[in-house]
């Protein structure tokens, strides 16, 4: 399993790894990345799952790098799907295997898996990590046995980018009291969850009042 490299750091992409079954390497920084390169010749296939950094152009050239995206691509493309498609009322998406190229989150699809946005963020993170190791597990065992790879392009004009969320937009202000429906205000709370910046209300003390968990009736 040495011509496959499995590189991840956040838990839920981790947690997918040890799904899979077998025994790839596992490494989890840009040096750790760049080190294994120089000393693997064998290697061929790179998987980033819930990666957030620019791989460099001469990887992409080399290997045949492969990415994991929680969305329906080419539908939010960039930083924080998960918490953007939550926030817009989005609950079926998909987590999508694709092709890298130069750009982000644009190159060519391989495979995806319906994934269900409703429940807390640990319930969706664990489908998300079953479904990666899934698609991880399918795409090996074709090449294992020789299987022809079909890529299937994105249509770019319809696709939709966004950028990573800041902890200044977790911030319930007074207009969203006043205009956001229970459930938009639901899932903003929801999508907050740990270990990402919670929701919270600025007070009038200049202190900041946390919502971590909210119930819908």
């Amino acid at each position: 399993m040495h011509k496959y490299l499995f590189v991840a750091y956040r838990d839920w992409a981790i947690k997918s790894h040890g799904q899979i079954g077998l025994h790839l390497p596992l490494v989890s920084t840009t040096q750790a990345l760049n080190q294994y390169i120089k000393s693997n010749n064998q290697l061929k296939y790179i998987f980033f799952v819930g990666w957030s950094e620019i791989i460099d152009i001469d990887i992409l050239d080399k290997y045949y790098c492969l990415c994991i995206h929680p969305s329906n691509l080419p539908f939010y493309r960039g930083g924080s799907p998960i918490q953007n498609q939550i926030i817009d009322g989005i609950e079926e998406s998909r987590v999508t295997l694709f092709k890298m190229d130069e750009k982000i989150d644009s190159g060519p699809i391989i495979d995806q898996r319906f994934l269900s946005l409703n429940g807390n963020l640990d319930e969706i993170f664990n489908r998300i990590s079953t479904l990666s190791s899934d698609l991880i597990w399918s795409f090996i065992d074709k090449i294992e046995n020789s299987v022809e790879i079909l890529l299937k392009l994105q249509d770019h004009q319809s696709a939709t980018f966004f950028k990573r969320r800041k902890p200044s937009e977790s911030q319930i202000t007074l207009d969203e009291l006043k205009n956001l429906t229970a459930l938009q205000l639901y899932n903003k709370i929801r999508c907050l969850d740990d270990p990402y910046p919670n929701a919270y209300i600025q007070c009038s003390d200049g202190k900041k009042l946390y919502i971590k968990k909210a119930t819908l009736e």
